[in-house]
Order: structure tokens, then C-alpha cells, then sequence
């Protein structure tokens, strides 16, 4: 049970070095014929909020609330500005 647990452990340490590797990572969104990538997303949501006149040094933290259906993104900035852009 011991070396089946140091084995898993091991496993766990080489997936954590994964991470200390370049990996290229893209995320796409496709929806009704269309694709927009995250990142995209997320540029247009820091560049609509020092747009809005905020400093973008001061982001800290975003969350993004992707709406399809509505092709709205909402998102919120640091806990406490929200906003809304459209999604493509």
C-alpha cells in the first residue's frame, strides 16, 4: 500500500512539472456558425474598461460570464466593476 502511494505521488510531482513547460493553450468558443477565441474575449474586456476609464494596471481579478444566446460577455472586474460586451 506504502509503495502504491509513494508511486502515485510520484506520478502527481511529474504532472506538476508539466506545468513549469511552455505549452501553447488556445481556447475557442463556437456557436452558431461563428468562433471567437478567449482570448479575444478578453482583450476586448480589459480594453472596454480602461475605455471606461479605469487604469488596466489595477486588474487584479476577471470573471467572465459567456452568454451565446445572447451574444453578450458580462464580466466582472475586481470583485466590483461589472459591464457587459458583445460577443462577437
Amino acid at each position: 500500500m506504502i509503495e502504491s502511494l509513494q508511486s502515485k505521488l510520484s506520478q502527481l510531482k511529474e504532472m506538476g512539472n508539466i506545468g513549469k513547460k511552455k505549452v501553447e493553450e488556445k481556447v475557442f468558443l463556437q456557436y452558431g456558425g461563428q468562433e471567437v477565441a478567449i482570448d479575444d474575449i478578453m482583450a476586448k474586456v480589459k480594453k472596454e474598461f480602461i475605455a471606461e476609464g479605469h487604469d488596466g494596471a489595477e486588474i487584479k481579478s476577471i470573471r467572465l460570464y459567456l452568454k451565446p444566446e445572447e451574444n453578450m460577455v458580462y464580466y466582472i472586474i475586481n470583485e466590483e466593476s461589472s459591464s457587459k460586451v458583445s460577443l462577437s
